[in-house]
């Protein structure tokens, strides 16, 4: 079996995930392979991306670029010595495997001023961006990437110590789990998962939207809510819609998923549903509002944040109702209910 771990022009994806599991559990080979590897560097938890291409004014904020012009920024092991002056990065996880077997290694660099971030944005030609922003801006694939990274290194961050001894815990060299030097428990990241429903009417022409008071102005959104022990995703989604807006649900079923590095670093579980009832019991202090709208306003909504993705960072709403902005699985859920009501096609997207 070692033969296929050999350096070649091209891995399989088997060939990847088993390289990938030999190397974070042997700690040795995992040191050893640190000089070759390839490096993400996050600096006060902001990825550094690729400058725009020379289309967009660099004038422009990062959060304004069109998705899918961005990439993420991986550089050597060399420049990131000279990033961290020659002190080994505050943290460190091994993310996975390129096609030649090259380890892609997710780092956060020490500092975090502005005077640090000019530097290093200055000698590796990047740009580091918010976060949330990243999300939107990378293609689905590196957004997976940059999501996985942003949890392990704050789940590194946040966890010291055994929860079963309180003895300070030791972090494998791959950084993806941590152990105990006392009674050897191994703590590894949590994914906690949240259901998220787009409700409709039977007829499903008209779906029920909700809002937060911290969604940003004319944003409004599926439920959503974390399940509890012992919960399945399907009476998940039937307590949270219960709990928030009064009704009773006739149907649920799996339409998508998506990890959230935020908030917890969940996994948000999409679901269709169905209910027969209208008239809604609404929870003031979990919601600031609640309505039914019709498919055509929907689609009226999802054009506008397709067409103008900036109009997530207005301070007032001027346009009236939109949905979330590509990079979450709730336009995911919206578009697809679209293109089935024949409301979309693929030229649309």
């Amino acid at each position: 079996m070692k033969g296929i771990f050999r350096r070649c022009s091209s891995l399989t994806y088997v060939q990847r995930i088993k390289l990938l599991q030999a190397v974070r559990e042997d700690d040795d080979r995992c040191s050893s392979l640190v000089g070759e590897g390839e490096f993400l560097p996050f600096l006060a938890g902001r990825p550094l991306l690729c400058l725009p291409p020379l289309s967009v004014p660099s004038s422009a904020p990062a959060q304004a670029w069109d998705r899918g012009r961005q990439t993420l920024k991986w550089i050597s092991h060399g420049e990131l010595e000279v990033l961290c002056g020659g002190s080994p990065p505050e943290r460190r996880v091994l993310l996975h495997m390129s096609d030649t077997g090259r380890p892609c290694f997710a780092v956060s660099l020490p500092g975090g001023s502005t005077e640090a971030a000019a530097s290093a944005q200055q000698l590796t030609a990047g740009k580091f961006v918010d976060a949330r922003a990243a999300l939107f801006l990378l293609p689905w694939e590196e957004a997976h990437t940059m999501s996985q990274a942003i949890a392990v290194l704050h789940w590194q961050a946040v966890t010291s110590f055994c929860a079963n001894c309180g003895v300070q815990l030791r972090t494998r060299v791959a950084g993806h789990a941590k152990e105990c030097p006392a009674c050897e428990t191994v703590q590894y990241p949590l994914t906690p998962p949240v259901g998220i429903t787009m409700i409709t009417d039977p007829a499903e022409t008209r779906a029920l939207l909700v809002r937060q008071g911290r969604h940003p102005p004319g944003m409004y959104s599926c439920v959503a809510g974390f399940l509890e022990p012992g919960e399945t995703v399907e009476s998940c989604v039937r307590r949270e819609v219960a709990e928030e807006v009064g009704l009773e649900l006739t149907a649920v079923r799996y339409g998508a998923s998506q990890h959230w590095p935020f908030t917890g670093s969940s996994l948000m579980v999409g679901c269709y549903a169905t209910t027969e009832q209208t008239e809604l019991d609404i929870d003031r202090a979990e919601l600031e509002d609640a309505r039914w709208f019709s498919a055509e306003e929907i689609l009226v909504a999802y054009r506008r944040i397709v067409e103008t993705p900036a109009v997530r960072l207005q301070k007032t709403n001027e346009g009236g109702l939109w949905v979330p902005p590509d990079g979450t699985v709730a336009h995911r859920l919206i578009r697809a209910w679209l293109l089935d009501r024949g409301l979309l096609t693929s030229t649309d997207i």
